[in-house]
């Protein structure tokens, strides 16, 4: 397929490497390539960085049932049922029939998603066991709100890492509780791609690619259930969004691997990531 010297650069800034490709564009051509032009690493997979824990995307492995039976493909078919990517076998599951996200087609740059409606929707997993010791977690969602208090995109039991889109404490803000309540910025609305990178000086939460804020975090091991979408026990803090990927590695991911895991994500689902 024939591409432009422009699309062509473009794919370099996705790849990480925007400065050699700013030179090669000049200033003018730069300046208009923000937003740039959506095409991302087709060979990058987010495996391919060293210590994923979990890999959970809306365009693979999908089931109806939680014993991943009968395949989820349809627009508003339920989703009980999630492989994760990563090869860990921590696969995501939900018994009850009423309490499934919905499998949604084509909403995020023509990308599947699964919609939790903020009421009773989860889904959990228990395989995730990690030692002590330092995070990277991304997730690529769209939340219907940023007003109000105690929405949840993922929580660990063991442990206790609970990072929320909405504080229990101060309405509309983001951030994680490691034992501490750490309140980093005001929540938003709209596709994001949000990294929380965890270590213990200087750990921040990046959207599409920008600092939020800093805090310290204190390390945890985590383990017992997981749950996305609610507290650990499935019991409250529902969020209500779209979810399209997950990804949860056991360190914290350098600049480069952080910038170059958000531009794939970004291109891939057309969200503006610097």
């Amino acid at each position: 397929m024939h591409i432009t010297r422009r699309q062509a650069l473009a794919r370099l800034a996705v790849l990480g490497l925007a400065g050699p490709a700013a030179a090669l564009l000049g200033p003018r051509e730069a300046a208009a390539q923000w937003p740039p032009v959506w095409f991302w690493d087709t060979a990058f997979r987010p495996a391919q960085l060293p210590g994923l824990q979990l890999w959970l995307r809306a365009d693979r492995g999908l089931y109806q049932d939680s014993a991943r039976t009968t395949l989820a493909v349809a627009d508003a078919d339920p989703v009980g049922g999630w492989v994760d990517q990563s090869g860990r076998g921590n696969h995501a599951s939900q018994a009850t029939a009423g309490k499934r996200p919905t499998l949604r087609v084509g909403v995020l740059n023509g990308q599947p998603v699964l919609r939790s409606d903020g009421v009773d929707d989860f889904i959990s997993l228990t395989g995730i066991s990690v030692a002590l010791g330092n995070y990277t977690i991304t997730v690529v969602y769209n939340p219907t709100t940023a007003a109000g208090n105690s929405q949840t995109i993922v929580d660990t039991q063991t442990g206790r890492l609970f990072l929320f889109h909405l504080s229990a404490f101060t309405a509309g803000k983001l951030g994680w509780f490691d034992g501490t309540t750490r309140e980093i910025a005001d929540a938003a609305t709209g596709a994001q791609v949000l990294t929380y990178r965890l270590q213990p000086i200087g750990a921040a939460v990046f959207r599409n690619g920008t600092s939020l804020g800093t805090a310290n975090f204190t390390q945890t091991a985590l383990g017992g259930n997981t749950a996305l979408w609610a507290n650990n026990t499935g019991a409250a803090s529902f969020l209500a969004a779209d979810l399209a990927e997950l990804t949860i590695y056991n360190r914290a991911l350098t600049t480069t691997e952080r910038q170059r895991l958000e531009r794939y994500y970004g291109a891939k689902y057309g969200i503006a990531v610097r």
